[in-house]
């Protein structure tokens, strides 16, 4: 009997020494967590905005340990009310001023990647504000009279420099709502984007549209930051998918607004490019910079000569949207009217007329060209380019005028065309050419009613000679063409006097 008491005795003694064992290792196990970082938690979960903030604010002097403080402010992350993880960024950004603002930033790192979509956010929050904290820091620091070159100031600029460094490392991310995410919280840490410009510019050609649009929120806000890697925006111009293409010019376009030359310079670089649809998609670019784009109007001109007439047609269009700033480029223009190749020829003239109304200049040369020189062609096209001067044409219209009487028809019908396409700038000749009705050559006859039809309203008052002309006209050819041009007149709006 006693024997088995001693057995159960002693069984009973190694069990509660294995529990005791037990509940010492449970109890090392556990982290004793500071009364002030406990007070700090209370705080931050307060329902109060006021008491919330003065938490975070206060961080630095409550002088809690680094890794019990971080840990509970990083645990505020995972509550279940947004304005508890809001002060826990806040809280986080804060323990800058306690020394511990690297450790707060790994704290969040992997929660950059994290499934909860709130929880991403609050990560890269938790990093901005971390670096504005950083520079309130080393200002901080400044007004003590420390230098840049200060150890602190080095080590407090470091802090700033890993946190934009976490962020830029989930750019390549596959998932593409971190990659968006991260690119966002990147863009807002201003300066410090500029080491990683490269890196944001090459998202233009993400595969996802989310982040490509992300990117021209992030031009629009870093703007001139991102000058320097202007190259790989353009560059996307010449990638073969449309889209890739589309989210370039976009991008170009937005970086324009304040950096417009740099961003011609990039695009005309591309209209070296062997391959016809990035010079294409250039061009378009260029056009839509309008006057930015003058400075390369000789390398614009080149492309006159293309024998493609999708590009060909491309460079006239371009060369035209750039205005004014292109006539210090007219001489390269001018030079390939006379090209061999009708097609050149007819491009150039096109970019001349195109011009013509914005250029002085232009209207100027070409009625030169139709007073001195003796080459028909010349003449011919110089008429061309006068057509489409608008007001610039007004001055010269008496030299078109002339032409009426000229002995080659095709020369007489360029005029007609040309005073039809004056429209309203042609009215201040209505009266020459009504004066040519009374010619002595059927021929200038014939070609002064024809013009006087076409005019249309802008014949005038003197649309009724044509009209009057048909009754006493004895040629059978100058007769019928009033009649023709009487038709024009009455379609226009002129009153039947007959």
């Amino acid at each position: 009997m006693c024997l088995h008491a001693a057995i159960v005795c002693t069984s009973l003694f190694f069990k509660m020494s294995k529990s005791l064992r037990k509940k010492k290792q449970a109890d090392h196990a556990i982290k004793r967590v500071p009364a002030s970082v406990q007070l700090l938690e209370n705080r931050l979960q307060s329902y109060d905005e006021e008491v919330r903030e003065q938490a975070w604010k206060s961080i630095a002097k409550i002088g809690a340990p680094d890794e019990p403080l971080v840990e509970k402010c990083e645990e505020q992350l995972h509550h279940q009310n947004w304005f508890v993880r809001e002060a826990g960024c806040n809280a986080l950004a804060h323990c800058v001023h306690s020394g511990c603002g690297l450790l707060a930033a790994k704290a969040v790192e992997g929660h950059l990647e994290h499934d909860e979509q709130h929880i991403r956010h609050c990560a890269a929050q938790t990093l901005i504000e971390l670096e504005k904290q950083v520079g309130v820091a080393i200002e901080s620091m400044k007004e003590t009279g420390l230098r840049p070159d200060n150890e602190d100031v080095i080590q407090q600029s470091s802090i700033a420099a890993a946190t934009a460094e976490m962020l830029v490392q989930r750019l390549q991310h596959e998932n593409p709502k971190i990659r968006k995410n991260s690119l966002d919280a990147v863009s807002r840490m201003g300066p410090l984007c500029a080491q990683h410009a490269e890196v944001i510019c090459s998202m233009v050609t993400d595969p996802d549209l989310s982040v490509r649009n992300e990117l021209l929120r992030v031009i629009a806000r870093l703007d001139v930051i991102l000058v320097d890697s202007v190259n790989l925006l353009a560059a996307a111009l010449g990638q073969e998918e449309e889209k890739m293409r589309r989210s370039g010019y976009r991008c170009l376009m937005e970086l324009s607004k304040t950096c417009g030359p740099q961003v011609a310079t990039a695009v005309a670089e591309l209209l070296k490019s062997e391959d016809k649809v990035t010079r294409i998609a250039a061009m378009e670019c260029l056009a839509a910079l309008g006057h930015l784009a003058g400075p390369h109007g000789k390398e614009l001109a080149e492309h006159l000569e293309e024998t493609d007439p999708e590009v060909r047609s491309c460079a006239v269009h371009t060369i035209i949207s750039g205005g004014r700033s292109m006539q210090t480029h007219l001489k390269d223009i001018k030079k390939r009217t006379v090209n061999a190749n009708a097609d050149i020829s007819r491009a150039a003239v096109k970019t001349l007329r195109g011009l013509a109304p914005v250029c002085s200049r232009i209207a100027k040369s070409a009625h030169k060209d139709l007073e001195e020189e003796p080459d028909l062609k010349v003449r011919m096209m110089a008429i061309e380019v006068l057509a489409g001067a608008q007001h610039h044409g007004v001055s010269h219209l008496e030299e078109v005028v002339k032409c009426l009487e000229d002995k080659d028809w095709s020369l007489r019908r360029c005029a007609i065309e040309a005073l039809a396409d004056l429209g309203e700038h042609a009215e201040p000749a209505g009266s020459e050419v009504a004066r040519r009705l009374l010619h002595h050559d059927p021929a200038v006859r014939r070609a002064a009613a024809e013009a006087l039809g076409r005019m249309g309203v802008h014949a005038g008052e003197f649309g009724h000679r044509v009209e009057g002309l048909v009754d006493t006209e004895e040629d059978s050819d100058v007769k019928q063409t009033c009649k023709a041009a009487c038709e024009m007149l009455y379609a226009a709006g002129m009153e039947h006097h007959r």
